[in-house]
């Protein structure tokens, strides 16, 4: 069993005053946000107090699972271009569960992709990635969090999950070039940002022939 934080992170170069607002309102229609037992949690923190600390985690629900949304609007989590971040995370035994085919296990990972995809297309991100902190020090991860922009020329591997913003699908090859990519699953959201979900495992290390097919191709 794989041990550690895992996370899918939304990278901004500039953060829109409403983003707390939006991601919790977001949450809540997805019934995975509950005021009182937030409140019942001594370390959460309150929508406000994220606004006015610009930093803070609150609790999200899934049936009887729980994990956070940590935000950080000064620093962006420590990357030298970003304003801000948020993340969604909860422990990796959850999302690396040891039966694949538990209807439980298979809604908790379709309600999250689906969650990233309405947050992505409500508050517009540079980039998101999913990945294991666990991981985070080895040349994988460093080849999937882009360090510098533009991300396109930055990143060398492909997370599991992934939104790229329409500078970097442009960047990549452009949008027909996506939606013909080998992977498990890609949504073009209405923003013009894209979705790939690489594999159906979470802690699937992604095909050499699609980081071929859209890191190594002569539009990069």
């Amino acid at each position: 069993m794989i041990e550690g934080p895992y996370m899918v992170r939304f990278l901004f170069e500039t953060v829109s005053d409403t983003l707390v607002d939006d991601v919790i309102t977001i949450c809540t229609a997805h019934g995975l946000y509950d005021k009182e037992r937030n409140e019942g949690d001594q370390k959460a923190s309150m929508p406000d107090e994220i606004r006015k600390n610009k930093r803070g985690f609150i609790r999200l629900h899934y049936e009887d699972l729980s994990f956070k949304l940590s935000f950080d609007l000064e620093s962006g989590g420590g990357h030298s271009w970003t304003e801000g971040s948020f993340n969604i995370s909860t422990q990796s035994q959850v999302v690396n569960y040891t039966d694949k085919d538990d209807p439980k296990y298979r809604r908790f990972i379709e309600e999250l992709v689906g969650l990233v995809s309405e947050l992505a297309s409500a508050t517009r991100p540079t980039h998101v990635h999913a990945f294991g902190t666990q991981s985070s020090t080895n040349e994988f991860a460093r080849g999937v969090i882009p360090q510098e922009l533009p991300v396109a020329h930055d990143i060398s591997n492909l997370p599991w999950l992934g939104v790229y913003n329409p500078e970097t699908v442009d960047a990549l090859g452009g949008i027909d070039r996506f939606t013909d990519a080998p992977a498990h699953r890609v949504e073009r959201l209405e923003t013009g940002h894209v979705m790939v979900v690489a594999t159906e495992d979470p802690f699937a290390v992604p095909d050499r022939e699609l980081e071929e097919y859209l890191l190594q191709n002569e539009n990069r």
